[in-house]
């Protein structure tokens, strides 16, 4: 099956993730942290996931 689940974990009080979906990007907002998940399917068909924070500090990472 074709489907992404995101796993949040919080406590009670903390503010709920805000999400929004384009093409096949999703952007992630809780409070001032955003944070761009991009998926994308390489040659083998293996879905492959960048993960950009979009906050100040513009750090990267990516999970294979």
């Amino acid at each position: 099956p074709r489907f992404k689940t995101l796993l949040y974990p919080s406590e009670k009080g903390t503010p709920q993730p805000k999400l929004k979906w384009s093409g096949q990007t999703l952007t992630v907002t809780i409070a001032n942290q955003v944070d761009k998940i991009t998926f994308a399917e390489d040659e083998n068909g293996i879905t492959q996931v960048d993960i950009q924070d979009m906050s100040q500090t513009q750090n990267q990472i990516i999970i294979q």
